[in-house]
């Protein structure tokens, strides 16, 4: 009696599983179209920090050689080479978040585009 129950259960287990892969969605245009669209957007999330950074000390100092009338070259690139990497230094956590969670909810999810 307890085999046949464990048998019956299984045979229902089987077909409910069926009846779930039929119903995932397969690779579509759609699908391919939302991937593009959170990698590009993941990709955005990982660079603004450190574009935003480089752009408020390049537009500092562009002020003030307009103010000093002082245009030398290093006085442009060195500070803005320290400000990036202080601003990398302390987004680093930040981006190795975000890209972790965004590579292992695309692996993740890797079963269901192959289906």
């Amino acid at each position: 009696l307890l085999s046949c129950a464990k048998t019956q259960a299984l045979s229902l287990a089987a077909t409910n599983y069926k009846s779930i892969v039929k119903k995932e969605k397969k690779m579509s245009p759609d699908l391919i179209i939302t991937i593009a669209r959170k990698t590009i957007l993941t990709a955005g999330l990982l660079a603004l920090p450190v574009l935003a950074v480089g752009l408020i000390v390049g537009l500092i100092i562009s002020i003030l050689q307009a103010v000093t009338q002082i245009h030398e070259m290093s006085l442009t690139f060195v500070p803005k080479i320290i400000a990036v990497g202080i601003a990398l230094y302390f987004s680093l956590p930040y981006m190795l978040k975000t890209i972790l969670y965004y590579t292992s909810h695309l692996y993740l999810s890797v079963n269901t585009f192959i289906r």
